[in-house]
């Protein structure tokens, strides 16, 4: 019966903590048969390098529970799941890739898992909107959007 107070959920699943997620990529680095020769060799230290070269926690990537049935709920960190992707699809990308990637770092440019060409056309449109200001850069773009779709 219902009595008008809020049931707290059933949690099904333990609360995430940073020191676990610098676990779990640990693991992922051990785990991996290529190692890139600019991380650092210990893999606590190349998890410290990582997390410095990828973007940071960003919004609606924060820790929280997330509803499943009537009275359960799940931990659900998208900053974690996403950091442990990267990270996976890094360990894959050739030395050209990487070489891109931390070049771009630099310039405070973001790889998020692009592939090659992709993170180039990412740079290059980093660079444009730098140049012109975001203000103009967003007027540029929709006037081409424009143009390009009343073909």
């Amino acid at each position: 019966m219902y009595d008008g107070k809020k049931e707290k959920p059933e949690i099904f699943s333990a609360k995430p903590t940073f020191q676990q997620l610098e676990q779990d990529l640990a693991n992922i680095i051990m785990a991996s048969r290529k190692k890139p020769e600019k991380m650092p060799q210990g893999a606590f230290e190349a998890v410290s390098w990582f997390i410095r070269l990828v973007e940071g926690q960003g919004w609606g990537e924060s820790l929280r529970q997330k509803s499943i049935g009537a009275n359960g709920a799940v931990w659900v960190w998208p900053y974690a799941d996403r950091m442990k992707g990267l990270l996976a699809i890094f360990l894959k990308t050739d030395e050209k890739l990487q070489d891109l990637i931390l070049s771009a770092r630099q310039d405070k440019i973001f790889w998020r898992g692009d592939k090659f060409d992709f993170f180039v056309k990412v740079i290059d449109e980093t660079e444009a909107m730098r140049e012109v200001g975001i203000v103009e850069y967003k007027k540029q773009s929709i006037a081409n959007m424009k143009s390009y779709f009343s073909k």
